[in-house]
């Protein structure tokens, strides 16, 4: 089977949950300790969802949610 492009969601790295209705889960980690967060753009949370990066391209191209895996194109 042919692997299947990421489906395209504006937005979706600013998203707290995975927009997978299958799955729904919260992508909210633990919190930043306050003398971090300036380097997180003061976030309060980090952010358990995975960006995935292709050193040709020098971006992230796609993100994956850890609890299903379902990938999003950037």
């Amino acid at each position: 089977m042919p692997k299947r492009e990421p489906e395209h969601i504006p937005d979706l790295a600013t998203r707290d949950t995975c927009p997978n209705p299958e799955c729904g889960k919260s992508w909210i980690g633990d919190p930043i300790p306050e003398t971090h967060r300036e380097h997180f753009g003061n976030a309060t949370h980090y952010r358990r969802v995975i960006a995935i990066y292709d050193r040709d391209k020098d971006r992230t191209v796609a993100w994956r949610c850890p609890d299903c895996l379902k990938e999003w194109e950037r």
